[in-house]
């Protein structure tokens, strides 16, 4: 065991000594130098899209309204066509598209 350690030894320091590299290496750091010039470039407007996310802010808005004019006028009529599960079905399809048009709303006005 012995043996093996001291001939592993003696291989490290070996190859430690004889080791070279196979590329040339430069004592000295070559450092370059970028200047930067700024112009006076027109920027191009973008579309960024935003009317998009107007439009169907109006439209989802559009729908709660009207869903919350058909449960008043459902409330109001008793009618059998609007009874327990319809109701409950307008009432969150009502809920959902306002929330829907309230964050596109903030959507719209963020990335304008």
């Amino acid at each position: 065991m012995i043996k093996k350690i001291l001939f592993l030894l003696i291989t490290l320091t070996t190859f430690a000594n004889v080791s070279y590299a196979s590329f040339p290496v430069k004592e000295a750091e070559e450092t370059e130098i970028i200047k930067v010039t700024t112009s006076n470039n027109i920027e191009v407007p973008r579309n960024n899209g935003s009317w998009i996310y107007g439009m169907l802010s109006i439209l989802f808005l559009l729908l709660a309204l009207i869903l919350a004019f058909i449960i008043i006028v459902g409330m109001l009529t008793m009618s059998p066509l609007l009874s327990g599960p319809a109701m409950v079905n307008y009432i969150s399809i009502g809920i959902l598209s306002f929330i829907a048009a309230i964050v596109l709303g903030i959507i719209a006005i963020v990335k304008k």
